[in-house]
């Protein structure tokens, strides 16, 4: 929703995260700051092909900030981030932040597993996930069987 505006909060850091880049990379990054900028990111050049992250959107950590970027780049150098067509530009950049967004942390409790399936089944469509993928498969004891071959 707030990619579609154009307009998202963003958060100042307080140590700004550098990248370096190669040529190709940053002479597309120069050309797409603005287009960057309304969607909460703020980059300064630092030197040749020397950046700093100085804000990112508040719903971004840090530690994922250089990797998201990276990951437009390469969308920009597909062709991915159309000029031409800001709304399709806004809806891949909106494909890329859910694709780093959405994370489990790296060893759950089984409390929070459980909370996580109380949330997911009380959601209108609890069997697919919003781009229409299963969010889960049964298997019974003799497919575990068969596929383990016990």
């Amino acid at each position: 929703m707030q990619f579609a505006s154009g307009a998202v909060p963003s958060q100042r850091l307080l140590l700004p995260i550098p990248l370096e880049l190669d040529p190709i990379a940053a002479a597309l990054l120069i050309d797409r700051t603005r287009f960057l900028a309304g969607h909460g990111f703020e980059i300064g050049e630092f030197g040749r092909n020397f950046f700093r992250i100085e804000s990112l959107p508040t719903w971004m950590e840090p530690a994922d900030a250089e990797s998201f970027v990276r990951d437009v780049l390469g969308a920009l150098r597909d062709g991915r981030l159309p000029e031409s067509n800001l709304a399709l530009a806004r809806e891949e950049l909106a494909r890329i932040s859910t694709a780093k967004a959405i994370r489990l942390p790296a060893a759950p409790s089984e409390a929070a597993l459980r909370a996580l399936i109380v949330e997911l089944f009380a959601t209108r469509t609890p069997l697919t996930s919003p781009s229409g993928r299963p969010t889960f498969i049964e298997l019974n004891h003799g497919e575990l069987a068969r596929r383990f071959q016990k």
